[in-house]
């Protein structure tokens, strides 16, 4: 969904109301900060529901988050959800075509890699997004709608404690 969309349907939550509404955690999309890339209104957000089984990123309608950037293959990515002995969300590459990368370094296809609060992730060269537990992306939420029509950029969305590697 749209981040605008995300905005309009959720503004009017207060906090506890957000939290009990999600409680999983998102891909926010970045791109680059100064101005650059896309629009943050623009942006998407996919929500990772944790109904036990993996989720896969992908280019095509079939993909359970779809994104439908050229250079991402139709079964591009693995999002695992946490599971008995194992307590984290983890990212495998599923064979892609332009590669899935973690802070920049790309994975080894079918490895398994742990992901923390707010690291950048990258589907190929254009498709960036940011893995936000909910918390945090119930503080960017709100720097959002308290920005009203002039958003800051996502640098300053995302705060100091979950600045990320956008660019």
């Amino acid at each position: 969904m749209l981040l605008t969309e995300f905005i309009a349907r959720f503004e009017s939550l207060d906090d506890d109301g957000f939290r009990a509404t999600f409680d999983h955690p998102f891909l926010l999309e970045g791109g680059q900060v100064l101005g650059k890339g896309t629009p943050l209104a623009e942006r998407r957000v996919l929500l990772l529901r944790d109904n036990g089984q993996t989720l896969v990123v992908g280019r095509k309608s079939a993909a359970h988050l779809q994104v439908p950037i050229k250079s991402v293959s139709s079964k591009h990515a693995l999002l695992r959800p946490p599971s008995e002995g194992r307590a984290d969300w983890e990212i495998i590459d599923a064979e892609s075509t332009n590669g899935t990368f973690v802070e920049g370094v790309r994975l080894a296809a079918g490895k398994p890699t742990r992901l923390s609060d707010g690291v950048a992730l990258r589907f190929g060269p254009d498709a960036r997004f940011n893995f936000l537990q909910p918390e945090s992306f119930l503080r960017a939420f709100r720097r959002l709608l308290s920005a009203g029509e002039n958003p800051p950029v996502t640098r300053d969305i995302l705060g100091s404690d979950t600045e990320t590697n956008l660019q």
